[in-house]
């Protein structure tokens, strides 16, 4: 599946992102901090996301890996529902 954009409330505040899908459920992110149609998108390459999301056996959403955005568990759920809502 090729990447795609979804949005999400962060602390509050609706966020966008970009995602793509990896293996074994797992997605990278990348924030993007204005509205997909009010400026430029900062084009995501060669697989420099911000951070991967995966859920675990538990169902709740972790990153892992390198972090360059940190998020509470609380955003990284809303995230997960958001990318689960998206591939519907």
């Amino acid at each position: 599946m090729e990447s795609f954009k979804t949005q999400f409330m962060m602390s509050g505040v609706r966020t966008y992102v970009t995602v793509e899908p990896l293996e074994s459920n797992r997605f990278g992110c990348t924030l993007n901090l204005v509205e997909f149609f009010d400026a430029d998108e900062v084009p995501v390459g060669a697989h420099d996301f911000d951070f991967v999301l995966i859920q675990n056996e538990q169902k709740e959403w972790k990153t892992i890996g390198q972090v360059k955005v940190s998020l509470s568990p609380e955003d990284l759920n809303r995230l997960g529902s958001a990318i689960m809502e998206s591939q519907t």
